[in-house]
C-alpha cells in the first residue's frame, strides 16, 4: 500500500534516510500540514509533539528543513498568528519568513522576516516574478530581486494590506516616490498621471503628505511638488 510520508509515524524513516545519505543537506516539506499524519493541525500539543523531534533531528544531522505553510483568513491578529493551524507550526522552527504581496507596488512581492533564533533580525527583500525564454524549454518564471524592502515590519504590512484606504494610500505613496525621484514637477502633471493610475486627488494629496513631499505655488499661479532627499 502506498501512502504519503507522515511525521507522526515515519520520523525514524527520515532519520535513517539522512543517516544513509550524508550528502543530503536540505529537506523541503510543502505544505507541512499535509504530512502531519493523524495529528490535528489545530491542536498545539499534538503539533509540537511531532515537530520538536524534527527540529532535533535537523540540529543533530546539520540538515536544513524548510516547511511551507499558508495564511489563515483572520485579520484581527498579529502576523505571527496568521499561519493556518496551531501556533507550534511557527513556534517550533528557528526562523520564520512571510511571503506577501507588496501593498504599495502592484505586481511586487515581499519576503519579510517573522522571527529568527539563529541570528540578528534581517531586513526584508522586495522581488517580482518575471519570465524569460530558456532554449529548449520555452518561457519559464524566475525571481527578480529588487533590493531591500522599504518596510520590514510584518504587522504593519498586514495592517496596510487588510485596510483598503491604507492600501490605496500606500500604493499612491509608491507612485509619488517614483514620480518625484528625479526632481520637482508641476502638480497638475503629477496628479493627471496619478488619476490615470486610478488614484483620486484626495488619495494623492494624503500620500504626498505621508512621504513628506513639498508643494509650492510659483509664478504664473502654478503649483510644484518635489520630494526632499532622504537620509544618506
Amino acid at each position: 500500500e502506498e501512502r504519503e510520508f507522515a511525521f507522526d509515524t515515519d520520523m525514524k524513516v527520515l532519520a535513517q534516510t539522512l543517516k544513509e545519505n550524508p550528502g543530503i543537506g536540505l529537506v523541503i516539506v510543502d505544505p507541512i500540514t499535509s504530512y502531519l499524519g493523524r495529528v490535528d493541525m489545530n491542536k498545539e500539543q499534538e503539533v509540537r509533539r511531532v515537530l520538536t523531534p524534527l527540529r532535533d533531528l535537523c540540529e543533530e544531522t546539520g540538515v536544513t528543513c524548510i516547511s511551507v505553510g499558508h495564511f489563515n483568513k483572520r485579520m484581527d491578529v498579529a502576523a505571527v498568528h496568521k499561519s493556518a493551524g496551531a501556533v507550534a507550526l511557527v513556534g517550533v522552527p528557528r526562523a520564520l519568513w512571510f511571503f506577501v504581496e507588496d501593498p504599495e507596488a502592484e505586481g511586487q512581492r515581499l519576503m519579510i522576516p517573522g522571527k529568527s533564533n539563529l541570528s540578528e533580525r534581517a531586513s526584508g527583500l522586495s522581488y517580482r516574478i518575471s519570465k524569460k525564454v530558456i532554449q529548449g524549454l520555452g518561457e519559464l518564471p524566475f525571481i527578480m530581486w529588487l533590493g531591500k524592502a522599504k518596510e520590514s515590519n510584518a504587522d504593519r504590512i498586514f495592517e496596510t494590506a487588510n485596510n483598503p484606504l491604507e492600501k490605496g494610500q500606500a500604493r499612491a505613496a509608491h507612485f509619488l516616490r517614483e514620480a518625484l525621484k528625479d526632481g520637482e514637477r508641476q502638480s497638475e502633471e503629477v496628479i493627471a498621471a496619478g488619476v490615470q493610475k486610478g488614484f483620486s486627488y484626495k488619495t494623492l494629496d494624503r500620500a504626498r503628505k505621508a512621504i513628506g513631499a513639498k508643494t509650492e505655488k510659483r509664478e504664473g499661479g502654478r503649483w510644484w511638488w518635489w520630494s526632499p532627499p532622504g537620509p544618506e
